[in-house]
Order: structure tokens, then C-alpha cells, then sequence
């Protein structure tokens, strides 16, 4: 079993009118459903430009009794053309990680030269987590830039 810890709070309550993320193919078939984690950016501004703002998420994989059999299990970091253009690297980009461990991905945001600081910066990522099953994780990151 894989989980994912270090992400901020992303709470919606349960009258909301938003999408459970369910969603199904051309043939009428439902797809697993992709959750939502956020991670928030803080950049600083000072007379050098933009400082690097970093967070990490923690991925690991427990022990199953029904999958025992499996020896690790995996990540992949897909869509990242538009994250890129705005300043984001992230690494690595595919790992595995043993069972009863976890293994850190790191994301790390400087604004680009061409940055409007008074613009907060959003886009998203496809997190695959590949373990007894398969999890989806639209990783959503925010970017601000602080003048303190």
C-alpha cells in the first residue's frame, strides 16, 4: 500500500458543490478517481531576485496481508511542460521505494526573471503512485511571492 504525507490541508466541506473527482472514459467506464493534494510556495523578493521556495513529499510503501507478495512500489511525475514554464522543478521525477520505507520528492519553485511578483503563480502535476493499486494524485501547486 502506497501513501503520500507533507502535503498542505485541503479541506472542503461536504456540502460543496465541487467534482469527487470521479469520472468515466469514452465507453461509459469509470476511471479511479484522482485526488487532490496542494502545496503552497512562499518565495522571498530581495535586491538579488527571487529565492527558491522548497517543500517535500514523503511517499511510502506499507506492507499489504492481501499483496504480500510485492517487493516495492513506485511513483511517476507526468505533465510538467506547463509547471516548468512557471518555475517549478521536481526531482526526482520516477523512483521506487522499498516496502515499510519512504523516499522523498522534492518540489522547488524560483520564480521565473520574468515573474510579476504581485501575480500568485497555480498549476498542477500528475502524481502515479503504483503499489496493490494504482493511485492518481492531481498535485496542485500555488506560488506566491512575499516583499517581507
Amino acid at each position: 500500500m502506497m501513501f503520500v504525507e507533507g502535503n498542505d490541508p485541503l479541506d472542503v466541506p461536504v456540502e460543496s458543490l465541487t467534482s469527487d473527482g470521479t469520472s468515466g472514459d469514452a465507453n461509459g467506464e469509470a476511471i479511479v478517481p484522482t485526488k487532490n493534494i496542494l502545496l503552497s510556495f512562499t518565495s522571498h523578493v530581495s535586491d538579488e531576485g527571487f529565492s527558491p521556495a522548497e517543500r517535500t513529499l514523503d511517499i511510502g510503501c506499507l506492507r499489504s496481508n492481501a499483496f504480500a507478495a510485492r517487493k516495492n512500489g513506485e511513483w511517476l511525475v507526468d505533465n510538467l511542460q506547463t509547471a516548468h514554464s512557471k518555475g517549478f522543478a521536481i526531482e526526482p521525477l520516477k523512483s521506487t521505494v522499498d516496502v515499510d520505507s519512504s523516499k522523498p520528492l522534492v518540489f522547488t519553485w524560483t520564480p521565473p526573471e520574468n515573474h510579476d511578483p504581485n501575480v500568485p503563480v497555480m498549476t498542477s502535476v500528475l502524481l502515479t503512485l503504483k503499489g496493490d493499486v494504482t493511485l492518481n494524485f492531481n498535485v496542485i501547486l500555488s506560488g506566491l511571492v512575499s516583499f517581507n
